[in-house]
C-alpha cells in the first residue's frame, strides 16, 4: 500500500520515516494551545471539563478518580472516590445534581 503526501509516493509509513530522516526533516515548534482545541478533546475530556463548571474544580477534583476511554474514544467509564462508576453514555440522562448524589454514593433511583 502506498501513502501520497506532499505528491510524492512512499511505499510505508517506515519509508516516510527513513526519507524524512535523510533530507533533515524537522518537526514544527510545539503549541500546547493546539492540545486545548476543543476539536481535539474526548468526549470524556469534554465531561471534564463541564463537571468543572457544575461542580467546581476543587469538587471534582475530589469526587473523580479516572476517567477511562477506549483508545478511539467511542466508550468512556467515569470511577468516583465512592467506589462507583458509570458510563459516559448513561450521564447524560442524568442532571448534575443527581450525577452528584451518585458520586458521593448516595443516589437512589
Amino acid at each position: 500500500m502506498e501513502t501520497k503526501s506532499w505528491g510524492r509516493f512512499f511505499g510505508s509509513p517506515n519509508s516516510f520515516l527513513i526519507k524524512a530522516i535523510k533530507n533533515n526533516w524537522h518537526p514544527y515548534r510545539w503549541n500546547d494551545n493546539w492540545i486545548e482545541n476543543p476539536i481535539f478533546k474526548s468526549e470524556g475530556m469534554k465531561w471534564w471539563d463541564e463537571a468543572e463548571v457544575h461542580w467546581r474544580r476543587d469538587n471534582r477534583n475530589y469526587l473523580v478518580v479516572d476517567i477511562q476511554e477506549t483508545i478511539i474514544g467511542t466508550k468512556a467509564t467515569i470511577f468516583f472516590r465512592s467506589g462507583k462508576s458509570i458510563e459516559l453514555r448513561k450521564v447524560s440522562r442524568m442532571s448534575w445534581e443527581e450525577l452528584l448524589e451518585y458520586a458521593e454514593g448516595n443516589y437512589r433511583k
